[in-house]
């Protein structure tokens, strides 16, 4: 089911598997790889790749219990065993199974599509699964994406330089170049397939809808490094 937002675009409603770790917030856009142990985890892997479900990897708010020693796994998987309450606002994507070891770990990667808002849960043990609306973004009006292009131009430039003295085997125009192709949402959301900041930061560009403002914040983070 989909809804319209106030400017008569359309919302894709879903449900979505809630993977919350503090201090990893995920852009639509990248690849998250995830090393899966614990066995709640492992059951929501596994039902996600057989019931084609979303999968999100968002930042905590807080954590609301602690996990008990010496449960059984028949008990960890009625439970919500450390538990943390999850930021309502996420990325969420496919995902993708690497390799499953003897034991039953696993290695995936989630690719990241688009962003969601929680809207109600659905599921809550032994792992999250809510309902959410798709966050869409403003259209920029001209002076914005104007704007837009040339803080591109200037972040690249930075970004570039940063590469270049730090990781030159890398080939930043090869890496960067390409990039300004993109549109200015898409451009915002890429940096963080390469740059990493604090997660409360990244966590308020994440609810950004205006993808002008979210360069602008991006472009703060980079403006005082000496290069």
């Amino acid at each position: 089911m989909d809804s319209l937002d106030n400017s008569g675009n359309t919302k894709e409603i879903v449900e979505v598997a809630l993977f919350p770790i503090p201090e990893m917030v995920s852009f639509p856009g990248t690849k998250v790889p995830l090393h899966v142990f614990e066995p709640r985890y492992r059951a929501l892997i596994r039902d996600s790749v057989r019931d084609q479900r979303l999968v999100a990897v968002c930042h905590t708010q807080k954590q609301i219990s602690d996990s008990k020693p010496n449960q059984s796994i028949n008990e960890i998987l009625k439970t919500n065993q450390a538990s943390f309450e999850p930021c309502e606002i996420f990325s969420a994507g496919i995902c993708e199974v690497v390799e499953t070891t003897d034991d039953g770990r696993m290695r995936v990667d989630v690719n990241m599509q688009a962003r969601y808002r929680l809207i109600e849960p659905q599921q809550m043990i032994p792992y999250r699964i809510v309902r959410c609306e798709q966050l869409l973004d403003q259209q920029l009006d001209d002076d914005e994406a104007r704007a837009s292009a040339e803080l591109m131009l200037s972040i690249n430039k930075i970004l570039t330089s940063i590469i270049d003295s730090q990781k030159p085997e890398l080939n930043s125009a090869e890496q960067l170049d390409p990039w300004l192709e993109l549109s200015p949402a898409d451009y915002s959301n890429r940096i963080f397939s390469i740059f990493r900041f604090e997660a409360e930061l990244m966590q308020d560009i994440l609810e950004t809808t205006n993808p002008y403002h979210r360069l602008q914040m991006i472009n703060a983070l980079f403006v005082p490094i000496d290069i």
